[in-house]
């Protein structure tokens, strides 16, 4: 790959806490602001959110990313994955995920631009504690998969 690509990145968090309803919310960070914003109640077993990031090629054969939902320093890129209410002056976040974006395998974004798939990644929502997943998340399980 020679050129910048624009990726479909879906992210899928599954098992979940057990949320009463109305307590959380989850949304993904766009700059400064959580968009995609999904309630939360008992009965929801995955979220999903879906976004868009361009893949830059490195001489390094790697890729540094691009986007509005992209942060972090060149080499250190990622996504903020978000739990918290949406109130009156803005978001309340209470717990932030980061999922590293260097952690993709270069082999699978290569094909997900020749074969105009999709990067799908699959994570738990639950982190040890039995509340919802924080900090940084390497646990991801990518696969390029066709577009819906």
């Amino acid at each position: 790959m020679s050129e910048a690509a624009v990726i479909t990145i879906k992210l899928r968090l599954e098992p979940l806490p057990n949320i009463a309803a109305g307590q959380l919310q989850f949304g993904i960070q766009r700059g400064k602001t959580v968009v995609s914003v999904q309630d939360i109640h008992p009965d929801v077993v995955r979220l999903t959110v879906e976004l868009e990031a361009t893949a830059v090629p490195k001489p390094d054969h790697t890729f540094d990313w691009k986007g509005p939902f992209v942060h972090g320093r060149p080499g250190e890129r990622f996504l903020y994955l978000n739990w918290g209410r949406e109130q009156a002056n803005g978001w309340h976040n209470v717990r932030r995920a980061k999922i590293p974006l260097r952690l993709i395998p270069t082999e699978l974004v290569e094909t997900a631009v020749a074969q105009n798939k999709i990067l799908h990644g699959t994570l738990t929502g639950l982190a040890r504690d039995g509340g919802p997943i924080a900090a940084s998340v390497k646990t991801v399980q990518w696969q390029a998969q066709p577009k819906d």
